[in-house]
């Protein structure tokens, strides 16, 4: 069972299973995978845990799928409607819940709450499970290859819930501004960053120059202008493990490029 968090909540809120909110069902896929009878057609969308993974964080709302199915298609998977919300049970992206805005089929790796009660905003209870991914990816998914969350384990999340569909509302309301100036953020950092390496090609290459600055440059080898070699010049195994000395893996290139 996946506890909600132990801290204090108020008094006129209620802590409900998952499945006293709805019932929590799977997606079907078409079998056998790729048979062109029931993939790439153009019928309705098709919803796979890799369309997930494109998805921002500071996105709640499923706005379209990479494919489609056909009709037949269709017929062997599971249709879910617009404004149901949904649940990765696998994969990368396990443990995220979205609000679905399209009909489309869902694969068996997404999960839905359909049948949802009328005193519930969905988009409360996909924030709230989307506070808990860590947890459901760490502690309540099954399966050590390939880890999932069944129906079971779902319908056993445990929500604080506002009495009030309007608390709820007016929660969800607040999150939903603060996702939009998160992205409108991320929008500008990346067209500053689009900026800068604008101008490193060009400061760099002498394409522009900075005011007050002109003539010939000069273009050198690297071995010109000082003594190049290897981290791990004149060193083995031995010399790694102990010591006070610090020394740069090449994994924190990536850490430092994140």
């Amino acid at each position: 069972m996946s506890k909600a968090p132990q801290s204090t909540i108020p008094a006129d809120w209620k802590i409900h299973q998952l499945a006293e909110l709805g019932t929590p069902v799977r997606g079907g896929s078409p079998r056998p995978a790729g048979d062109p009878r029931f993939f790439n057609g153009g019928y309705i969308p098709w919803l796979t845990v890799a369309s997930l993974t494109g998805i921002p964080d500071t996105q709640l709302t499923v706005k379209e799928t990479a494919s489609y199915l056909t009709q037949e298609g269709s017929l062997r998977s599971r249709t879910l409607n617009s404004g149901t919300l949904i649940i990765a049970n696998s994969g990368a992206t396990l443990g995220v819940a979205k609000i679905l805005g399209i009909q489309c089929c869902a694969n068996d790796g997404i999960a839905a709450l359909i049948n949802p009660k009328a005193d519930i905003d969905l988009r409360y209870l996909a924030y709230f499970i989307n506070t808990q991914t860590k947890h459901l990816r760490d502690v309540v998914a099954t399966g050590n290859g390939q880890p999932n969350l069944n129906t079971g384990l779902i319908g056993a999340i445990s929500v604080p819930i506002p009495s009030s569909l309007d608390e709820q509302k007016k929660i969800s309301d607040n999150l939903s501004d603060m996702d939009a100036l998160i992205s409108n953020l991320n929008q500008l950092i990346a067209k500053k960053r689009d900026i800068q390496q604008a101008a490193m090609q060009q400061l760099l290459t002498g394409q522009r120059r900075l005011p007050g600055f002109s003539g010939p440059w000069d273009v050198k080898p690297m071995r010109a202008l000082g003594n190049t070699y290897g981290g791990l010049a004149g060193k083995t195994k031995k010399d790694f493990g102990h010591g006070e000395a610090r020394y740069i893996p090449a994994a924190a290139k990536t850490e430092c490029n994140t």
